[in-house]
């Protein structure tokens, strides 16, 4: 069996696309290093700056292409034990829009987020992004809220 020798560890392993990634440019149409240090090497540019700035842009991009979008839809369901039908009868209840707000999401927003308990995994209803995210934080920051509307209050 032919082996290939990766250029950053120096080992010595199968010529196979379970060892190595494919790559069209090389002669051989495997990438020069082995899948093992591949991912080590990605993860350590993803926790530079650089490297999180363009994961994020590229996830950005990824999700608003249909295919980002069925993903990203199965992976929310997959999270909170849902089926799609299950999902798609909450945004009928709620007329498409936001639990909270009633606004619909813009084409630029993600799909209207599964709200949940926390404790429980229960589902509460779907949030746009801002709501969901305000939500979170108000739900960590309980005293604060109170503390603020109390000062608000009193200013009127």
């Amino acid at each position: 069996m032919k082996t290939k020798t990766c250029t950053q560890c120096g080992l010595n392993c199968p010529l196979t696309r379970e060892f190595f990634y494919a790559d069209i440019r090389k002669k051989d149409g495997l990438h020069s290093e082995c899948k093992k240090c591949n991912i080590q090497r990605v993860r350590e540019y993803k926790r530079t700056k650089k490297g999180k700035e363009n994961h994020r842009k590229s996830n950005k991009k990824y999700r608003q292409t249909e295919k980002g979008k069925k993903a990203t839809k199965k992976s929310l369901l997959k999270r909170h034990s849902m089926q799609l039908g299950d999902y798609k009868k909450l945004i009928e209840q709620q007329g498409g829009c936001c639990a909270i707000c009633g606004k619909q999401p813009s084409k630029s927003d993600r799909i209207l987020s599964i709200d949940h308990n926390h404790t429980t995994d229960k589902v509460r209803g779907l949030l746009c992004v801002y709501c969901n995210t305000g939500l979170g934080w108000y739900e960590r920051n309980t005293e604060q809220l109170l503390s603020y509307m109390e000062i608000n209050n009193e200013k009127k």
